[in-house]
């Protein structure tokens, strides 16, 4: 490289780069859109993709609540507490009451798999979800009652 070579280089200085960084702030990239079919059946399988991990969440904070609730009654039944069944329905009369929005509802869900889901419970989660906006909550818990509803018509109707 030559003298006039390097003459001619530009080179950054602050106040160029501060300019540089105000112009991206006032006019920012529009955000990327799918150009093809390809990439919006892509973006589409994505959102997919993303909904059935959140859904698989669900079921997997639904499994893990029953589990705690069974291993809790388990203790206190061995403790003299009552039945285990007795123990279980007291646990989940506790969290349903005291937990909150999302809690609630994945307790309402586990009670259901422990089979100790009661007429209160079903109201108190209908009362919930007026201030629930997560649509896979809604779903979680509409399934739920139709899971409990179908288990009892089971039951009385062998």
């Amino acid at each position: 490289m030559t003298d006039a070579t390097f003459s001619r280089t530009i080179v950054p200085t602050p106040s160029s780069l501060s300019s540089l960084s105000s112009l991206a702030l006032v006019s920012p990239l529009p955000p990327a859109r799918p150009h093809t079919a390809a990439a919006a059946s892509v973006a589409g399988s994505v959102d997919r993709l993303a909904a059935s991990v959140a859904r698989l969440e669900l079921l997997h904070s639904v499994r893990s609540t029953t589990r705690e609730a069974e291993k809790r009654a388990r203790m206190m039944s061995r403790s003299g507490s009552g039945s285990f069944q007795r123990c279980l329905a007291r646990i989940y009369d506790r969290w349903i009451d005291t937990f909150a929005h999302r809690e609630r509802v994945i307790a309402i869900a586990s009670a259901v798999e422990a089979g100790v889901l009661t007429d209160d419970h079903v109201r108190i989660g209908a009362e919930t979800l007026a201030s629930v906006h997560d649509r896979r909550l809604h779903d979680l818990y509409w399934a739920t009652v139709r899971r409990w509803r179908q288990s009892r018509r089971t039951r009385a109707h062998p």
